[in-house]
């Protein structure tokens, strides 16, 4: 899964395998190929990297620099450099400050290189799709766990505050030995903290759009990215900058000394060296795509024998094959004939009174202007056609306005200026009912083709009311969210039953609703901690998945939009 608002929409991509160094390159590795290169045509000196010690990261080297160091290593151990100067691969780069691009790059080659964004990303999530650090275990982070600025205004970031206080000695750059903190579940150190990793790509804002199999970015550009923040040259950001998922940028020619990198290769799938860590990824295999056919998914295992020799290389077993029957549509291998749709994340922005939504499958719709500013928005799926309809409840005159998604629009008076919208579907008849909560006695009242009611009465005051269907029965639940002790308190259609959980802070906003097509409703909150407004979800599993959408004032409106 590939944000900060750059990285959005969360996106799918698949990587042929390859193998990562499983530390950022240091100060001694910097100088043992620079030592080399000497003599053979490069222009790349001990000097074009700094280092705090000779097992700390070389930093404080521009970008150039590192692709030369890749090609250098790689003559130096026999392998087919990565980066030349013409798109025949007939001169390759040694000398001068070029900006290539992915003409000017022989991705088959076996030599080293720079991780592309899609790479860094894979290889820091350590194998899962939802944590927003490199370990799996917590979605907080703390200077235990890696060398960086912290700050106390982050619910995430443990600290305690400032610089982490073993490394903050004898000047600045306060880098760390590589390898001083845990690894992640690849074995890979330092993916967050210690010096940013320069990786292939252009900086771009349109990230999503880069193709969805092994994307290597833009031709052209005046920066490259950055990834895995920092020891703290960029402080004022402090945490924010650890996420696996957030993006920056540095120009092409600059240097800093908060920025380092770390190599990766090509795995051939039949067997390689596994040279000075580096790391032997299991992969999947397929025999073909969906579209009505069988499709065969079997995941190898990569083992590196006799690590850390010449003698080294990456053998792989199978482990378990899986038979799939498509009907439907497929995506990356995976049958979604049997899943449901899943909420799209979106807002509306009262400032021009449009709706801005991220699709659950890839990519940006153009603003949808509807409503009035002062409008709530009430999206939900009123006429039945398997997708939410724009829709909007009126203080001013208290009537619902409803833009059907499937060509019929409606007009409806129901509740009170002091209620609260609570569209659902309540009765199962797959389509939303105009339905409200008023705060007063947290009564609920429902309208639909049948009759206006009184449907029950459940909460208290402060309560936010949540329906949702928790429990898949293809019935909204009646449900609310107590900012006191952020607890959540639902009544199952199915069963009667009463259950309560607890997820989120007091000052989220909760958003519920079926993020990964189970069929049931997920607990999520939206939390507006500037600089970022995070949508927080607990999937069934037990991870909790993170994404960014949403600005100062804007009104988050989860719905399945699409039908997808």
């Amino acid at each position: 899964m590939m944000g900060n608002e750059v990285a959005q929409p969360i996106h799918q991509v698949t990587l042929s395998p390859f193998y990562m160094e499983n530390t950022e390159v240091t100060k001694a590795e910097w100088d043992s190929v620079a030592a080399w290169v000497n003599t053979h045509g490069y222009d790349i000196r001990i000097n074009s990297a700094l280092g705090k010690a000779p097992n700390h990261p070389a930093h404080t080297l521009m970008w150039y620099e590192a692709t030369k160091w890749c090609n250098a290593r790689s003559e130096m151990e026999g392998l087919t450099p990565v980066y030349y100067t013409n798109s025949s691969f007939s001169q390759i780069y040694r000398t001068g400050n070029i900006d290539l691009n992915n003409n000017y790059t022989n991705w088959s080659a076996n030599g080293y290189r720079l991780p592309t964004e899609a790479e860094w990303e894979y290889a820091a999530r350590g194998g899962t799709y939802y944590n927003i650090f490199p370990w799996n275990d917590s979605n907080t982070i703390s200077q235990s766990r890696a060398n960086y600025f912290a700050r106390d205004d982050s619910p995430y970031d443990e600290g305690p505050y400032g610089y982490n206080p073993t490394y903050a000695v004898n000047g600045m750059p306060y880098t760390s030995p590589v390898g001083s903190f845990a690894p992640n579940a690849y074995g890979l150190y330092d993916m967050a903290g210690n010096v940013a990793e320069l990786v292939w790509d252009y900086y771009a804002v349109y990230y999503s759009m880069y193709p969805d199999v092994n994307p290597h970015g833009i031709s052209y550009g005046n920066s490259r990215g950055l990834r895995g923040g920092n020891w703290g040259g960029q402080y004022t950001y402090g945490a924010y900058l650890e996420q696996v998922f957030y993006r920056f940028s540095i120009s092409t020619d600059g240097y800093e000394p908060y920025a380092g990198f770390r190599i990766v290769r090509n795995a051939n799938t039949n067997s390689l060296r596994c040279y000075n860590n580096l790391q032997c990824p299991g992969f999947w295999t397929s025999g073909d795509y969906c579209n009505g056919k069988d499709v065969w998914n079997t995941w190898r295992n990569g083992t590196c024998n006799n690590p850390g020799t010449t003698n080294s290389y990456c053998s792989y077993t199978y482990f378990g094959k899986v038979k799939e029957i498509c009907s439907a549509s497929c995506y990356h291998n995976y049958c979604l004939s049997t899943l449901k749709p899943k909420a799209d994340i979106a807002v509306f922005k009262p400032s021009n009174a449009s709706w801005y939504i991220s699709y659950s499958g890839g990519g940006w719709v153009t603003p949808q202007p509807y409503g009035l500013g002062t409008d709530k928005p009430v999206p939900a799926d009123y006429d039945g056609d398997g997708k939410a309809d724009f829709a909007v409840f009126r203080l001013s005159d208290v009537k619902w306005y409803i833009k059907g998604s499937s060509g019929v629009n409606i007009v409806k008076a129901f509740g009170l200026s002091s209620d609260i919208p609570v569209p659902a579907d309540y009765d199962g008849d797959g389509k939303a009912d105009i339905a409200v909560y008023r705060p007063s006695d947290s009564s609920w009242y429902i309208t639909n083709a049948t009759a206006s009611k009184k449907l029950t009465v459940f909460g208290e005051s402060g309560d936010i009311p949540v329906p949702a269907d928790y429990d898949g029965d293809g019935k909204a639940d009646v449900a609310v969210f107590r900012p006191r002790g952020a607890t959540w308190y639902i009544i199952y259609s199915s069963t009667g039953i009463k259950t309560t959980k607890v997820f989120g802070i007091s000052s989220d906003k909760p958003v519920p609703a079926d993020y990964d097509g189970d069929g049931k409703a997920e607990l999520a909150v939206y939390r507006a901690n500037i600089p970022q407004f995070k949508w927080i979800i607990l999937y069934p599993s037990g991870t909790v998945g993170m994404t960014l959408l949403g600005t100062t004032g804007d009104i988050p409106v989860p719905a399945d939009y699409d039908g997808q």
